[in-house]
């Protein structure tokens, strides 16, 4: 379980790399923007983008 805090709006992606997304991703495929909690299940990877720069917090708990 991963919680992120951040300082400005930001998109993450479990097990993915993360962009800032330009167009509708409509596929359910796109990053998650500003998620709360999430279960990691094995990923080795979360990929965080941002439009600006920002400061984004993680706490991992088992």
């Amino acid at each position: 379980m991963v919680l992120f805090s951040a300082s400005a709006p930001f998109w993450a992606r479990i097990g993915e790399t993360a962009a800032v997304p330009t167009a509708d991703v409509l596929d359910g495929n796109g990053p998650e923007a500003n998620p709360v909690a999430r279960a990691l299940e094995g990923a080795s990877l979360i990929g965080l983008a941002a439009a600006s720069a920002c400061a984004v917090s993680l706490s991992f708990y088992r």
